[in-house]
């Protein structure tokens, strides 16, 4: 299994000048202006607990473009929801890479075939959108997007974030 994930690093302003990379960063927590900053990207062995890359970037960068598939062979990668990008999911696809990359929302295409919790099959929702299974419906699914890629989407409704809203 491999992590990976990027993070901004503010730089103090008397760091600035020594950088190429001018990115702004986000907007602090106190409300203050974004600073110049730096992003770090990494992948993370879980299992040996060890870094297979570190690279720094610009703030402003892709963190999609920053994963590099010649590292990845033979692994399971876990993202967050910013690294959803069909081409990519196509490039790791191809390379025999697994993935899991946490869905949005309004994540949505075609159903080539669905399944319920027990694991019967639910023909009447092939054909149609996810948005059409009702939101508090466990499902597995493949979708089929609208520039034709093939994805696996497993949802889980979980009620306490009702209650967080």
């Amino acid at each position: 299994m491999v992590l990976i994930d990027g993070t901004e690093l503010d730089l103090r302003n008397s760091c600035v000048d020594n950088f190429y990379c001018k990115g702004k960063g986000r907007v602090r927590l106190d409300g203050s202006s974004a600073r110049s900053c730096l992003k770090l990207n990494v992948a993370y062995y879980l299992f040996k607990q060890s870094f297979i890359y570190v690279e720094v970037s610009d703030a402003v960068g892709s963190e999609r473009d920053r994963v590099y598939k010649e590292y990845l062979q033979d692994c399971l990668i876990i993202a967050d929801r910013g690294y959803i990008d069909e081409e990519l999911e196509q490039m790791l696809i191809k390379a025999g890479i697994q993935f899991l990359i946490k869905g949005k929302a309004n994540t949505n295409g075609t159903i080539t075939d669905a399944y319920a919790d027990d694991g019967s099959r639910l023909k009447h929702y092939i054909g149609k959108k996810l948005k059409d299974i009702p939101h508090k419906m466990n499902v597995d699914v493949t979708i089929r997007t609208s520039k034709g890629n093939t994805l696996r989407i497993i949802r889980r409704y979980n009620p306490k974030w009702e209650e967080q809203r």
